[in-house]
């Protein structure tokens, strides 16, 4: 008798408790949006204020009065502002590393409850499956499987983490240069001649070129890889 009334009961509340299901999960996946907008909005921040570092030391090195020609203080400057430079580099090759891992691993969870679902309805058929949620389910993940499987390709995840990473090595590569003149290591500063210290200032020149050539961000989004003439169902 008990179990006839909870039936009945769970009959009559059956579309609303479809409802919450379909209204939990479409919330979940909108919760998966709002944090990946946040977490662009926190890299904003941190590439922001990197740059903001190497304003400074720009503005300081050009407002101060002394010691303008001193070659190991432009040196120094020059390390300084390719440390704030290749922090974001780091950062942003880090970033794409991240979302790589995670689109992959969500593509093939999502994946594998396709695969799953689809040969429940499959056994059935689409018409003839009844259960709402095999249903909605199959729905969701064949989506979200399919969301993430564009992803990767639309934001260039390998790419850009792999070119950000590239960029950094190059800067570290300058900076080893930067130390090997700071460190007088070919002896310019020890000669103390105008021939050696014109080849210094060369040098110091050549390493200017280089910082003005790696000053970038690799930050590569291509919606060509969004197929508009895939038809799966057909």
């Amino acid at each position: 008798m008990k179990l006839s009334i909870f039936k009945r009961a769970f009959q009559r509340d059956i579309n609303l408790i479809r409802l919450i299901f379909a209204m939990i999960t479409i919330s979940t996946i909108g919760l998966i949006y709002k944090t990946s907008i946040d977490i662009y909005a926190d890299s904003a921040k941190e590439l922001k204020s990197n740059y903001q570092k190497c304003d400074s030391i720009i503005n300081a090195s050009l407002n101060s009065s002394n010691d303008r020609n001193d070659p190991i203080k432009t040196l120094k400057d020059y390390n300084s502002i390719i440390q704030n430079l290749k922090a974001n580099n780091l950062y942003m090759a880090e970033k794409f590393s991240k979302y790589e891992f995670a689109f992959s691993t969500l593509f093939c969870i999502f994946s594998v409850i396709t695969g799953i679902l689809t040969f429940l309805i499959l056994k059935k058929g689409w018409d003839n499956t009844s259960n709402f949620y095999v249903k909605f389910l199959f729905l969701v993940s064949f989506f979200c499987s399919t969301l993430f499987g564009i992803l990767p390709h639309v934001f260039s995840t390998e790419e850009n983490a792999s070119n950000n990473l590239k960029n950094y090595h190059e800067f570290t590569s300058l900076q080893l240069d930067i130390k090997s003149l700071i460190n007088d290591d070919k002896g310019y500063l020890k000669r103390n001649k105008k021939q050696s210290l014109d080849s210094l200032s060369k040098e110091i020149l050549n390493i200017k070129k280089q910082l003005q050539e790696n000053i970038r961000l690799t930050y590569k989004i291509d919606l060509t890889k969004v197929s508009t003439s895939n038809k799966p169902f057909e």
